[in-house]
């Protein structure tokens, strides 16, 4: 998110010919930024970039200090993350039907990292196994895949749902292996890899990270129309494409309504996914 939030800032201080500085607003999972932003006055000045985060926090988290949806004004979206399913070479399967062939044979005998219990990672391969008709054992990183992908290179552990940036290097060298991508469509970006909802036959199933950019709520439309179009032209350059494809994003841009229309249709999906993982809101 920094990187890609330093390279869009110096896009539009060379468009708009003025000065957009970064901050950096870590802490607790995108809520420590979210809340500042939500509370600086609507006037355009302000704007943050964000991740899928903030649509999947009101399923886990009873008492958000914000609404994802009143309290912010939609902008533009970036693009969406590839995640990849990956497992280390010693899980006897090379595809998810075998996979889940293997796990409905052994009961609880695969293990996955996740970046913590009720993460979206989690939640997803909470639904994947409700839909699957598998079980595995959830074991929890706090330091995400930069922490679980040598436990599956040593064996460790069995199965991950990660960012594809993390996990390509290993799986171009042979140290991991790749089931599936977990896009609703294949991505250009590895064409020959199917996804997680057409190799097991489970139409609907994703997992698509997004990263977006935000107000506060009440932008004047017209200043809200002139970040969006700077936004999408600053997406569009090459030097950005090529910092996209690097991290296995695929560029999504489009009017503000459109990064409007993802969150609410995230804000459903993350319920109801919380909802058939168990997961309640605390």
């Amino acid at each position: 998110t920094d990187q890609l939030g330093r390279l869009i800032a110096e896009k539009l201080r060379q468009r708009l010919g003025q000065a957009v500085v970064v901050e950096n607003k870590p802490g607790a999972g995108t809520i420590v930024g979210s809340e500042f932003t939500a509370k600086q006055p609507g006037d355009g000045y302000t704007i943050m970039l964000t991740a899928s985060a903030l649509s999947s926090a009101p399923a886990v988290i009873a008492k958000l200090p914000f609404d994802p949806v009143k309290d912010f004004t939609p902008i533009a979206s970036v693009g969406v993350m590839l995640m990849s399913m990956s497992a280390n070479n010693r899980l006897p399967a090379s595809n998810v039907k075998e996979l889940i062939s293997y796990m409905k044979a052994n009961p609880n005998k695969v293990n996955f990292g996740s970046n913590g219990v009720a993460t979206s990672d989690n939640i997803s391969m909470a639904v994947f196994n409700q839909r699957a008709g598998t079980t595995s054992t959830n074991i929890p990183y706090k330091g995400g895949a930069a922490q679980a992908l040598p436990e599956m290179i040593g064996g460790e552990l069995d199965l991950l749902l990660a960012p594809m940036a993390a996990s390509a290097p290993l799986i171009k060298a042979g140290k991991i292996k790749v089931l599936a991508v977990a896009s609703s469509k294949r991505s250009p970006l590895m064409p020959e890899v199917p996804t997680i909802a057409e190799a097991a036959n489970l139409p609907g199933f994703s997992f698509e990270p997004w990263y977006g950019i935000f107000g506060p709520a009440g932008m004047p439309r017209e200043v809200v129309e002139r970040l969006n179009r700077e936004i999408n032209a600053a997406v569009a350059e090459p030097e950005v494409q090529e910092s996209l494809r690097k991290q296995y994003i695929s560029p999504l841009t489009g009017a503000p309504s459109l990064m409007r229309d993802i969150l609410v249709k995230d804000l459903a999906y993350w319920a109801e996914a919380a909802k058939t993982a168990g997961v309640k809101a605390e």
